[in-house]
């Protein structure tokens, strides 16, 4: 993913958009199609005409924060501006929210998302963050078509309306698909067909999310980070690959410690687990602390706001 005047940057810390084009081949009555990507220019041409679709945050355009939220009450807003450069064919566009991701900030966030179209105001949604995503993470199309001179914005206002465990980043991504008007009589034809994974699946209610995740070697036996493939969503663990070195999975989440022996591949969700409570650094009854999660023997730390290993007890050559 590049950083530069060309695209909008996607990292979880920022609100990001989609910002590059990529664009089937069109014929007769298929009408050209505009993929949105953070990683290639909003732009493309085919034989049946030329769709330049272009967005930027009206608060930086390339890298538009929206900061973090602590306290109730805080909150903020910002805007999409959506165009067609001059020489470009009518359009539909679809957009999209990222899917659920089920955490704590979902919760407890309350948005706003509208789209202001020459100067008539449409509300997309309204609610909590984590239903926007549930409603718009398989995206909608935005009504009417956009033509080069019309002034599109889709805005976004945000609230925290309940505490949090901690400060959390606000992010609201938007992905953006575009068809051509032109030899199209039914758009939704050719909508982008994009889809999330329904619900939140076991997660128990007011969980905070994973901290970080620690992975403990059997007796005798030693891990490496190069070892294990997983991803850490909220409060729940995708371990897709680990070798039968693997013993236990531990997760810290806010001030508890969930704990899961005899661990293989799978999905481990905070809150189903063995749990102990936190005091000072330690976990009393668990014999684990934050400074050495696994006593004994060989342990690999993974911090999840830092994306980064710390090893404890292995001899790693």
């Amino acid at each position: 993913m590049t950083e530069d005047d060309g695209s909008l940057s996607r990292r979880a810390v920022l609100a990001g958009l989609t910002s590059a084009g990529a664009v089937a081949a069109a014929g007769a009555g298929v009408g050209t199609r505009a993929v949105f990507r953070d990683d290639e220019r909003v732009e493309g041409s085919a034989g049946s005409g030329v769709l330049d679709l272009r967005a930027s945050w009206a608060s930086g355009g390339v890298d538009a924060s929206f900061g973090t939220v602590g306290a109730v009450g805080d909150g903020g807003s910002d805007a999409v501006a959506l165009s067609l450069a001059p020489g470009s064919n009518p359009a539909y566009v679809w957009a999209r929210t990222r899917c659920r991701r089920c955490t704590e900030i979902e919760r407890k966030l309350r948005v706003t998302l509208s789209l202001v179209a020459d100067g008539t105001e449409t509300r997309l949604f309204r609610g909590r963050l984590g239903d926007a995503r549930s409603n718009l993470g398989d995206g909608v199309r935005l009504d009417g078509s956009i033509a080069p001179g019309d002034d599109w914005r889709l805005t976004v206002e945000w609230e925290l309306r309940e505490p949090l465990t901690a400060d959390a980043t606000v992010s609201v991504d938007f992905e953006f698909y575009a068809v051509q008007t032109r030899n199209v009589a039914d758009p939704e034809a050719f909508g982008p067909g994009w889809t999330c994974s329904a619900g939140c699946g076991d997660r128990p209610p007011e969980t905070a999310d994973i901290s970080w995740v620690g992975f403990c070697a059997a007796s005798d036996e030693r891990l490496r980070p190069a070892d294990l493939r997983f991803a850490v969503d909220g409060s729940v663990l995708e371990l897709t690959d680990a070798p039968p070195a693997l013993g236990t999975v531990l997760l810290k989440y806010g001030t508890s410690l969930d704990v899961f022996e005899r661990a293989s591949p799978g999905r481990f969700v905070a809150g189903a687990g063995e749990t102990y409570d936190q005091r000072g650094p330690g976990f009393p009854g668990s014999g684990r602390s934050n400074p050495t999660p696994c006593p004994g023997g060989c342990g690999l730390k993974y911090d999840v706001d830092g994306d980064e290993f710390e090893l404890n007890g292995c001899d790693n050559d």
